[in-house]
Order: C-alpha cells, then structure tokens, then sequence
C-alpha cells in the first residue's frame, strides 16, 4: 500500500471511533505526565510515589499497545470465518441440523 492509501485507511469515519482514538493519545499523553510528577514526588521522598513511577508508564504502554492492535487490524484485517465451516465438525452438523429442525418448527406454527 503506499503512504496516503495507508493514510486513507486509517483515518476514522465514524465520529465514536475518533473520539476513542483522540481518548487513548490524551491518556498516553496523561500518562506520561504522570510519571514525570510521580517521579519528581518519588525523587523528593515519598516513598509511595515509586509505585506510580512504574504504573504510570505500564498504563501508558497499554494505551500505545491498542492503537498498534487497531492499526494492524485495519491494514490487516483477519477473516475468523474461514475455519468455521469445517465438514468433518460433528458438532457443528448438529448444531446446524438442530437450527434447521427449529426453523422448520417456527414455519410450520406460522402457517397454522
């Protein structure tokens, strides 16, 4: 893909989905602010800042790791249905054979 195709692509549409993207940059953002003050507190001693000297930036890290999840999904989406059709799933035939015999049920009390 080339540089405004990729561009393109992962650019929200949908007003939610920016709101959530801008959210997570403001809390990676919060986050490392957090830590320089958590740090300066720790540094001065209290003791109990050390704590959230390390949370801070963990927090921080999870935020990062969700915007990279959501950016590959959308470059890469991935197709969970293309193992569910498996024939030689047992389980799966009955469950099938068992929608079919209930819809079939559904119809034939619709025509009486």
């Amino acid at each position: 893909m080339a540089s405004d195709e990729i561009d393109e692509v992962l650019e929200p549409s949908d007003p939610h989905e920016k709101f959530w993207r801008y959210f997570i940059y403001f809390g990676i953002l919060f986050c490392f602010v957090m830590t320089y003050f958590q740090y300066t507190r720790a540094v001065s001693g209290n003791q109990r800042s050390w704590t959230y000297v390390f949370e801070w930036p963990f927090l921080g890290g999870i935020g990062i790791w969700m915007i990279w999840r959501v950016r590959k999904e959308i470059l890469n989406p991935t197709d969970f249905t293309q193992d569910l059709d498996d024939p030689n799933d047992i389980e799966l035939r009955n469950w099938k054979l068992h929608v079919q015999r209930l819809e079939a049920e559904q119809n034939n009390q619709k025509e009486i």
